[in-house]
């Protein structure tokens, strides 16, 4: 049993792992989307429906915007 509260987070000495980890949250707040939609048909902008919403609109407004960068800078570096 794992007994940590947070999950281990890849730091930069670890670039491709910290990349996938970048690419799991993304994919866990596209999965948070598609869920909104039926939510917001069955509930309405409720105060769920408005914390995911600033949550998704926040991870895509700060932590995601140099993504595509890192990626080059990372992977592909010149």
């Amino acid at each position: 049993m794992n007994d940590k509260l947070t999950p281990d987070i890849p730091g930069f000495d670890d670039p491709i792992g910290l990349l996938r980890a970048c690419h799991e949250r993304m994919l866990g707040h596209c999965d948070t989307l598609e869920k909104l939609v039926t939510h917001l048909r069955e509930k309405g902008l409720d105060e769920d429906a408005r914390s995911a919403i600033t949550g998704i609109t926040r991870y895509f407004t700060t932590s995601a915007v140099h993504h595509h960068e890192d990626e080059e800078q990372d992977l592909f570096p010149l």
